[in-house]
Parts: structure tokens; sequence; C-alpha cells
């Protein structure tokens, strides 16, 4: 059930917040947070031990309005490579459930399972709000995405947190592992932690833990949340050689033991389109090796890959790469020996052999230092007649990222990188190699065409809204391309 605070408080809580952080208490719990309400109507609570060093416990509190159909909190101050609790109303079994998360990019968080949650009392819904009260056990440290510590200041008197939300409930309410849509708005706050601080806070825990929780089973496995990350040790160099071909296959009208489409397919005259795999973990970029072997960038688990039969459905797949960091660009040297791949700040190679689809030896780091906010995903292109260069595409780290103008950061940009003069530890990518276009938002396609000029797709911004007969509407989610370039 609610709480006193949570049915006849909120709006006193609400106007008193007026977005900056105060001290409130749980009369139902005692547990006292630090507490922060956005316009949005939205209250965030968060309590922790007196001056603890991490990792320590934590309890989030979440109060809603019931219009909003999901809300998730980043422990990081960012979407991706950090801890997200999201909730939402389970009207099925009257009560409100938490979705532990993490996400590899601006896409669809994946199941976190390195954070331990229990429901606190006070967790449910009335006619006019809904809220979560969970303890954390793994919220307060993790790793980022390149394996280092991070840690949140239980002394911070600014810690930076941010929130997502939508009006759209997820598809299944009553599966805390539920696929849901897209934030219809999201932003970032600072929480005062030392006002939510509590003395007694394992006793108070310990007294408002909840035995009877709500249904959140699932047969979902969910992957260990882990990132490897492989020595780089290995020596790399290219040599140039002539465009191998994969093998050409036919296009089935299905393939064994796949599902159908869960949506339709519209394609031009004299084109089809078949379903070939599924139950993949966000698929991102693809090559063929030479061999005709097709090499897939899953988003969270690393590369895997699937050789083609001769009806070009897909057979004998395995995991090439556990590497959980790498999340979009992927590439082949031109004699198709070395492989490329990039994660959120690095581009690593490796030596690779299609005859057996394996890698051997360590990875290569190529370059690093590319800005982990914002956009994360990196296209890698390696031009037809310069087989030595590799070609590293990087977004902006927001909406509107004003500050790469200035061509020194390193965003908004795309850059070449000579592969037979590696340094030792790598390139910077903001210092190293050479600009090739930059003040380009997000050119996530990149594609040579037969003179060798090379030609980019940029994703242009987000929240562009229209006003048409006094109605404010959204026009970035059906634009076309807004923009292809040629770079």
């Amino acid at each position: 059930m609610l709480s006193c605070y949570h049915e006849h408080c909120v709006s006193d809580i609400t106007a008193a917040h007026s977005q900056v952080t105060k001290r409130y208490c749980d009369p139902e719990t005692s547990i006292c947070y630090s507490g922060w309400t956005g316009t949005n109507g939205i209250t965030f609570g968060l309590a922790l031990p007196e001056s603890k060093t991490a990792p320590f416990d934590t309890v989030l509190q979440i109060v809603s309005p019931i219009k909003n159909g999901w809300v998730g909190f980043s422990w990081g101050g960012t979407m991706p490579y950090v801890p997200l609790t999201v909730g939402w109303m389970n009207t099925a079994s009257n009560t409100s459930i938490y979705s532990s998360r993490i996400a590899f990019g601006l896409s669809l968080p994946q199941p976190y399972a390195d954070a331990e949650y229990s429901y606190i009392k006070g967790t449910g819904y009335n006619t006019t709000h809904w809220t979560l009260t969970v303890r954390c056990k793994g919220c307060s440290q993790w790793h980022d995405v390149d394996g280092n510590l991070v840690s949140i200041d239980a002394n911070a008197s600014a810690q930076k947190f941010a929130y997502g939300l939508s009006s759209k409930p997820p598809a299944q309410p009553a599966n805390n592992r539920s696929t849901f849509n897209v934030h219809s708005s999201f932003g970032n706050y600072r929480i005062d932690l030392t006002q939510g601080q509590n003395a007694d806070f394992d006793e108070l825990v310990a007294a408002n833990l909840v035995e009877n929780v709500p249904p959140v089973s699932s047969s979902v496995s969910i992957p260990s949340s882990t990132i490897s990350l492989r020595p780089t040790t290995m020596s790399t160099s290219t040599t140039s050689s002539g465009l191998s071909e994969p093998t050409s296959t036919g296009v089935p009208l299905s393939c064994p033991d796949v599902g159908k489409l869960a949506f339709p397919i519209s394609t031009a005259k004299g084109w089809k389109a078949t379903k070939v795999a599924g139950d993949l973990t966000q698929p991102r970029g693809l090559i063929f090796d030479t061999l005709g072997n097709l090499l897939v960038v899953q988003n969270g688990l690393g590369i895997t890959a699937h050789r083609v039969t001769p009806n070009g459905c897909l057979t004998s797949s395995k995991t090439l790469i556990p590497q959980r960091n790498l999340n979009h660009g992927i590439a082949l040297s031109h004699d198709g020996k070395t492989l490329y791949a990039s994660s959120a700040t690095s581009v690593f190679s490796w030596t690779y052999d299609a005859n057996t689809m394996s890698v051997s030896g360590n990875s290569t780091t190529i370059l690093t230092g590319m800005d982990s906010r914002g956009h994360v995903t990196r296209t890698l292109s390696i031009p037809p007649q310069h087989p030595n260069l590799l070609i590293v595409s990087h977004g902006s780290n927001d909406n509107f990222d004003y500050g790469s103008a200035d061509m020194k950061t390193g965003r908004s940009c795309v850059k070449v990188f000579d592969t037979t003069t590696v340094p030792e530890n790598g390139y910077d990518y903001s210092t190293g190699g050479y600009q090739m276009g930059y003040g380009l938002r997000n050119e996530v396609g990149l594609a040579f065409d037969a003179e060798g000029m090379l030609w980019g797709v940029e994703n242009s911004s987000d929240e562009l809204h229209r006003t048409i007969d006094g109605v404010s509407v959204d026009i970035h989610t059906d634009s076309k391309c807004p923009c292809m370039n040629c770079i």
C-alpha cells in the first residue's frame, strides 16, 4: 500500500523541492531521503548509510504521476554503461515493480544482473500516483565501458543523476524484463547525498523489507554484466590486396527454426526480405568475411560468427569475441586477416582466420580517448583504394553539442588513422589522425561509391517539434534521413 506521504503529501513535497534537493522522511518507514522533484511531478528520493565508502546499500524511492507508463533512474548520470532502475505499475498484482537494467548504447537497456533489489514498504499505487521503493545492493559501484571501477560519493553535495520517462507502459507490465518504448522525456539533476544519510540505515531497511514481493520471475536468462576486456599486446600490420567477395547465395522464403518477423517490411520492386536469425542481443554492425561468413556485433555480448548456407540461411553460429563493450563498429582488412571493432571509447584489432572463424592472440588497441557520453556508436570503414587507412566516426555527446564546434574536442566528426604506424598504446582520438569532416552530429552510416568518394548518413537532432495549428508536434521520429554528406 501507499504511505501517508505518497497519498497526501506529494504536492507539498513538489512545491518545496522546486527542482532542488531537500531532506524528507517517509512516515511509514522512518527512512529519510534526499529528494528531488522535477516540473514533471516526479520525486526521486535516495537514502543511504552515514558517510560510507562504496560499495554500500542504497534505497531509491520513485513517486510518479499515474500518467507515466515507466520512469527510469540512472545511477551514473547518463544512460550507457551505468546501473539503471526502471519502475512502472503492475496492475495485475496491484503494485509497482522494478526492472534492473544497463544500456550498452542509446538502445533498449538490457537486464542487469550485478544489482540486487528488495522491495521496501510503501511500494504500490493509488488513483493519482504510483510509488516504487527498493533497496539496491550493487547500485553504488560499477564498472564503466573500459572496465574501470566507478563509485558514488556518499558525502557528495551535488552528485549527478539522470532520469527518463514515457507515457507508454511496457509491453508486458507484469514482467520486469519486458521491453518498453523509448523515453519521451529525459534530463539530469544533482542531489545532495548528505541529506539522505541515515544513522540507523541497516536497521531501518531490515525493519521495512517486504517479504511477499510482487511476482518478477521470468524464464529469460540474464547474462553477466562484467565487461570482458582483452589485453592489447599483439602487433598488427595490414597489406594491400584486392577486395575479396563472399560467395553468392539465394534469398530463402524462410529459414528453419527462425520465427516470423514481428513487423511487416515493405521492399522496392524486385527486392524481398527474409528473417534469417532471431534471438540476437541487439545486433548493430555486420560484415561478411572473405569466405562469406557473417560476423555480427551484438551490443552487450560481443562479436558472433555465422556460416551462411547456399540457400542464404545461417548455421554453425558461435561467439567469436566475448567482449561486451563492443557495441557497433566492425570492419575487415582487405586481405581478410585483420578484424577491427569498436567500443564507445576505443577501437581494437585482432588477427582473424576466415577458415576457422576464429581470432588468435590478444587484441591490439588502435585508438582510445573517445567520449563515452552521448552517442556511443562508432562506425568503422576502410577505403577501397587505401587499405592502410581506418576511418572512425564519432557522434556528439548531446542533442546539441555546441562544444564540438572546436575541432580539438574530437566529437561530431569523422577521422582517419594509418594502421601501419599505430603508436604503442594506440592513437588518441582527439589529437591523433586527421580530420575528414567535422560538424557532423552523428555520421552513423558510411559507404564509398565507385569513384572512392565517402558518403555519410547523418542522424540529426532529436526532440524537434513544430507547432501546427497551435499544437506542438514531434517531427523527428518519422523524419527521413535528415542529411547525406559527401565527405
